[in-house]
């Protein structure tokens, strides 16, 4: 018997603050498809009994199952990242292995998104769908914090390039396909061509959390990136400052 009997799914794998929510909502265009949330971000299941989410930890590709039932005449995917569970390497090689399709999502400005990161979880804003608001809070960042954020974020983009190094897989990465709206059109194409679908026209609502260059939000800037050249990542502050030029 067949762990999954209908059409096979595809999901959104990397890491957060890689542009997800704006992938998620550009992908949900088309009527074919419905593209989830982060299923097993503990966060998407703070209302269930705490049994209820132990279960479905417990049995992730039963929970994927039920979910992709759910949604019979579509074609079924969800947003997963490297730390959200504890057998990440299981999920994606077993599905991939049931002809899933795994849709890698990447930052290259690996910097940009450890401030992004930080400050997300300062202000708990992580999605921004209206269009007058506008951010004028100011924000302290510990050196040392930003250093040990910048490290886990490569530590695990590695580990999920390490992952799907010898499994098919779609990249698309923030900075080339997905920061300017010009480019949101031949993304979804190339997204639904990977899902054997036609393309359809796309839309999202989804609008940057902060327009502000992180010079003028982030009050110690300067120290930042000083402490980061001091400690032997210079590497990482020369790639911030090129896609900073470029886009």
């Amino acid at each position: 018997m067949r762990l999954f009997r209908k059409k096979p799914g595809f999901i959104i794998f990397g890491l957060g603050r890689s542009g997800s929510n704006l992938l998620r909502s550009l992908i949900n265009s088309h009527s074919e498809i419905y593209c989830d949330i982060e299923i097993f971000n503990i966060k998407s299941h703070k209302d269930k009994p705490k049994w209820k989410v132990k279960i479905l930890y417990n049995f992730p590709l039963w929970y994927i199952k039920r979910k992709n039932n759910i949604f019979k005449n579509k074609i079924y995917g969800f947003k997963l990242f490297v730390w959200q569970h504890n057998n990440v390497v299981h999920i994606i090689k077993k599905l991939h292995n049931l002809e899933w399709k795994i849709i890698y999502l990447k930052r290259l400005n690996t910097l940009r998104q450890t401030f992004s990161q930080l400050i997300g979880q300062e202000t708990q804003r992580w999605v921004n769908t209206d269009p007058h608001f506008s951010d004028s809070d100011h924000y302290y960042l510990d050196p040392g914090q930003v250093l040990n954020t910048l490290q886990n974020i490569e530590q695990n983009k590695n580990f999920a390039e390490y992952l799907l190094q010898n499994i098919d897989h779609l990249e698309i990465n923030y900075e080339n396909d997905l920061s300017d709206k010009a480019m949101w059109k031949k993304t979804g194409a190339q997204v639904f061509q990977f899902l054997n679908l036609e393309p359809v026209e796309v839309k999202s609502f989804h609008l940057m959390t902060d327009t502000r260059k992180d010079k003028d939000r982030i009050l110690n800037f300067d120290e930042i990136i000083d402490f980061l050249n001091r400690n032997g990542y210079e590497n990482e502050v020369q790639t911030y400052f090129k896609y900073l030029i470029e886009n």
